[in-house]
């Protein structure tokens, strides 16, 4: 069909071709979802978001069977200035991505953040972090994600032995800094609530990593948080 011609130029990258069939597709039965989903891919390619968010809306509005054409729409609209009286919309798109494709890591991301901008649901937003990092426990911003949750949430021991774990043995020079940043920002939760003496031997692992001045000093402290993550 003229659709599924279009959506296959969509995926090959060929706009033009893509966009003339799905038209052509459309012009025969207006609520077609996939010719939609497909269009607002070929929008959101050429960076043109209103226009992208326009046809996702259509998609989901039609309720497509595709996991990918409820998260666009949704998270189109969380990037622009998210109206209160959207918020219903935008979370049973979230959630409709999530019961189409269980295992699609980046709604449950989403959602996550969607959650934590109001206090009533935040508990939500940590099941939905924590589910997302379980999904791809390698993926760095996942577990960034997670922690920042944490934090927002008063799980202050839990995001610091989450940074820990994640210091013991970088991938990376990006994820050692994010895991220093995290374990900063834990330890400075810790002081705003008082509960210095909470530190305990991990502050010292951490102080250890991040400012010994030789690399005997470093393993040492390496050690430590094994150690405390085990």
């Amino acid at each position: 069909s003229a659709a599924l011609r279009g959506d296959f130029h969509m995926h090959t990258n060929r706009p033009v071709e893509a966009r003339a069939l799905l038209e052509q597709a459309l012009l025969l039965d207006p609520k077609l979802a996939l010719a939609h989903e497909s269009l607002g891919f070929v929008y959101f390619r050429e960076n043109n978001r209103q226009e992208a968010a326009k046809w996702f809306a259509q998609a989901a509005q039609l309720d497509s069977q595709s996991a990918l054409a409820h998260y666009f729409h949704a998270m189109l609209q969380m990037q622009e200035s998210l109206d209160p009286e959207k918020f219903g919309e935008v979370e049973a798109s979230l959630r409709r991505s999530i019961e189409l494709n269980p295992n699609f890591a980046p709604a449950y991301v989403t959602i996550s953040g969607f959650y934590a901008m109001r206090e009533e649901t935040r508990e939500r937003a940590v099941e939905a972090a924590r589910k997302a990092y379980q999904l791809q426990p390698g993926e760095m911003m996942y577990a960034f994600n997670l922690a920042q949750i944490l934090l927002r949430t008063e799980r202050v021991d839990e995001a610091g032995k989450l940074a820990q774990q994640l210091l013991v043995r970088p991938q990376s020079e990006q994820q050692r800094t994010l895991a220093m940043r995290l374990l900063r920002a834990t330890k400075n939760r810790f002081v705003s609530t008082g509960r210095v003496q909470g530190l305990g031997p991990g502050a010292l692992a951490t102080g250890l990593v991040e400012f010994a001045g030789d690399h005997q000093q470093q393993r040492v402290g390496r050690r430590l948080l094994r150690q405390l993550c085990q």
